[in-house]
């Protein structure tokens, strides 16, 4: 079984290649702008696991 660091990493791998990095938007509430689909929880915080 991959530690939590290795399953995070091969997810962010499998969403780059899916989605590529999303746009930056610092007046959306969210960070990430309209009409984005945001990555995975386990991406977006570090206290969540894959």
């Amino acid at each position: 079984m991959p530690s939590p660091e290795e399953r995070r990493r091969q997810v962010q791998e499998e969403w780059n290649a899916t989605h590529g990095t999303p746009t930056f938007d610092p007046n959306s509430a969210d960070g990430y702008g309209p009409n984005q689909e945001l990555p995975p929880p386990c991406l977006r915080f570090s206290n969540v696991e894959c």
